[in-house]
Formats: C-alpha cells, sequence, structure tokens
C-alpha cells in the first residue's frame, strides 16, 4: 500500500502539533541489561518487567526518577518479550519465552499496594511471546505473536473481571511477531513486525474493538522493521526505533495523524545510530514518554542495554486544562496527600474518587494537604477544576 508523508512546511501548516523536546537520560534500570521487557504505568509510577534472562519487576517514581525493586514476576523463570499491561489500578504479565524458544502460557496480576502477585486464567491462545498488547475501555488486547513455531496473527480479549480470554477476529495483516502500535480516540493502530521472526514488514492497521473489524491504512515510512516502539500523545501517533531483519537497528521515528492516515518523520525523536532501540519498552503519562532496555549490534555482537530515557512532547495549542496542572508529591501516600504546582490556585473545586468512580471525598477549598488516613487501601483518582473557567486536571495515587 502507497505510504503517505508529509515533510516540513507542510507538515506545520495542516497540523496542530510539533516536538518541542529532546530524549533525556534518567537513572539506568538496576536489573541486568536485557531486552524484550514489558512496561506500564499503574497511576504515575512507571513498572517494568521481565526480558530476555530475566524475571525481575521495577517500579520507577516519576517524581524523582528513581528506580525501587519489586516482587519478581511469579514462576521462578525468565520471560522475554511477555504480555504486559495494566488495568483498573493492577498490573499483568504472563507468558513469555523462557530460554531455547521455550514458551510459556501462565498470566499473574500485580497488586501494587501490596507488592504481590496473583495468578490469572493462562492466556486463551496458548503459550506466546512477541505479541503486541494494550487496553482499551476495560479490556486488554493481544495481537500476533509467536508460538514456539510459528508467527501467529491471532487476536485476544481479556476481560479482568470474568478473568476470562476471548478469541477475536485475526489481525489483518497476517502471521506477525513483535508487531507494534498504540491507541488514538477508540481505534487501536498496529504494524510492522516479522513473518518469521527474520524478515521485516512496514504495513499498518486500524483495529475497532466495538465491532471487531480491521481495515488496512498507509504503511509506515522508511526500512521494514520489527521489535519496534509505538506510543501516543495528544492527538498523534507514533511509531520508531526497531530493527530491519535481524541486521540493523533502526533510530528513525514517525508521527501519524490518525484523522488524514499521513505520516511525518520526527527528527527530534531520533535516536543515535549506534543506539540500543530494537526490543526496547516504552510507556507514556501525561505527555512524558520513558522508554529504556533493548539491544543492538555494534560491534558485529548483540549487546543488550538497561539505560533508560525520556522526553516531553507538547502541543501546540494545548488545551489550558493540559497547560495547568499538578504533582502529587510522594506517591504512594500514606496518611497525608500533598500537591503542589505554581496553578493551584487556578481551581476551585476538588474530587476525589475510588477506582471504581465513586466520589469519596469532595470540598470548594484546594489546599496542598489533604488528610487521607480514612481511606482504604486502593487505587484513587484526584481531579481538580475551575467551575467558571472550565479548567481541569486530574492524577491517579495509590494509598498504602
Amino acid at each position: 500500500m502507497k505510504t503517505k508523508i508529509i515533510y516540513g512546511l507542510m507538515a506545520i501548516l495542516l497540523g496542530v502539533f510539533e516536538l518541542q523536546a529532546q530524549w533525556i537520560s534518567i537513572d539506568n534500570i538496576p536489573a541486568e541489561p536485557t531486552d524484550g521487557a514489558c512496561s506500564f504505568f499503574i497511576g504515575e509510577n512507571l513498572f517494568v518487567g521481565g526480558g530476555a534472562g530475566s524475571n525481575s519487576f521495577y517500579m520507577l517514581d516519576t517524581e524523582t526518577d528513581t528506580w525501587e525493586q519489586k516482587a519478581n514476576i511469579p514462576g521462578n523463570v525468565a520471560r522475554g518479550w511477555p504480555i504486559g499491561f495494566s488495568l483498573d489500578g493492577k498490573g499483568y504479565i504472563g507468558g513469555g519465552d523462557i530460554g531455547g524458544f521455550s514458551l510459556r502460557s501462565d498470566f499473574y496480576s500485580y497488586d501494587p499496594v501490596l507488592d504481590s502477585w496473583t495468578q490469572k486464567a493462562d492466556f486463551g491462545g496458548g503459550v506466546r511471546d512477541g505479541a503486541f498488547s494494550c487496553t482499551y475501555d476495560g479490556k486488554a488486547y493481544i495481537i500476533g505473536g509467536f508460538d514456539g513455531n510459528y508467527a501467529l496473527g491471532e487476536v485476544w480479549e481479556y476481560e479482568p473481571d470474568q478473568d476470562q480470554w476471548t478469541q477475536k477476529n485475526n489481525y489483518l495483516g497476517g502471521q506477525t511477531i513483535f508487531p507494534s502500535g498504540f491507541i488514538q480516540n477508540d481505534r487501536i493502530y498496529v504494524g510492522t513486525g516479522s513473518p518469521d521472526g527474520f524478515s521485516s514488514k512496514s504495513d499498518f492497521y486500524e483495529y475497532n474493538p466495538s465491532t471487531d473489524t480491521w481495515i488496512q491504512k498507509s504503511d509506515l515510512p522508511g526500512v521494514a522493521k520489527q521489535g519496534c516502539i509505538g506510543f501516543a500523545v495528544d492527538n498523534m501517533g507514533y511509531m520508531g526505533g526497531g530493527q530491519e531483519n535481524y541486521s540493523n537497528v533502526l533510530p528513525d521515528f514517525y508521527s501519524y495523524d490518525v484523522n488524514t492516515d499521513t505520516w511525518q518523520i520526527e527528527p527530534n525523536l531520533g535516536f543515535p545510530d549506534d543506539a540500543s532501540v530494537a526490543w526496547s519498552t516504552a510507556a507514556v503519562y501525561d505527555n512524558v514518554i520513558y522508554l529504556g532496555t533493548g539491544a543492538d549490534f555494534n560491534n558485529n555482537a548483540l549487546n543488550f542495554s538497561d539505560e533508560f530515557y525520556k522526553i516531553t512532547l507538547n502541543s501546540v495549542g494545548l488545551e489550558e486544562a493540559h497547560q495547568k496542572s499538578f504533582k502529587i508529591i510522594s506517591n504512594p501516600v500514606n496518611e497525608v496527600l500533598q500537591l503542589s504546582g505554581e496553578h493551584l490556585p487556578a481551581f476551585d473545586q476538588i474530587n476525589i474518587q475510588n477506582i471504581e468512580g465513586r466520589l469519596i471525598y469532595s470540598s470548594n477549598k484546594v489546599d496542598e494537604m489533604i488528610p487521607v488516613d480514612h481511606l482504604s487501601p486502593g487505587i484513587y483518582i484526584i481531579r481538580l477544576s475551575n467551575h467558571t473557567s472550565g479548567l481541569q486536571s486530574e492524577k491517579t495515587f495509590i494509598k498504602k
């Protein structure tokens, strides 16, 4: 399918988004260098687990960019390229390659309050690694992957309340290991990968979870790749990194406009040519993308990484609600929820809800210190607003 690309001045005239920053190095993850890890956010904290030769699990406090080791992923086995995602304040990890193309299907949920794991129903498709995973409308979707013998085009939906897997219509791109993608609005966008673990692809597709239907979109520009990174910020999707076949790591990144089905190269997102950005892991929260681990082929050798980076993407013309936000100090919290931020005086209403959406606390006085000792341990959402201007901003916090 022909690729559509908008470059330079044309993109600025037609779009409302441009990049305002570059990648910043943060502390390395304390685990051994690896690739094929998974990552997700629970509240404002990033969790990273697994990878080739690893069953470790770490949390990054994004207020301080410091790491803390958590309870290892169960099973007492390494999990390369496992399935990982978060739903309703809990993390989920399962499957993965334990070495030598020996794969697993067992699945677990992680409670960040208790720092403990609970076994769940095995993955519905059997043993699996190298799949794309994401969450939408309270459910998880697992697309493609590898069963130890073949790349697959299966699509599975996970419903956490019932702990149940349901197979959906197959991926339109066919058999694919190491695909990548993102969610934009109410659609899932997935592409690239490999049909056989060696050759790479550029095709790209849109999935509607409500109708269980696929349509093909414009191919990702540049060299065909697998094991790349995908994420979405505001009204744009992004894809980049990855590897061409098993020869070259590709540091280029592109943005995707779902409204016009067009791609634009993003040089500010690019990494140095010798960077380890194949089979890396990435997750986004509040316009900040965290990316780390991965592999490269420098000096004709396969090298793994423990490095981590972050970048903040700022829209041109962001709504005031995105510009005027606040921070939570020391999350998770014990007895007092402490807020900070120069824009706190702009808000005149505070509401706190539990993860099910039930209102727990409400006040028309926004203080920097809010007692929460009466709250049960769990995940909560705090929302600040202004009745006159319509300004709103919300964060998620964990009560210990």
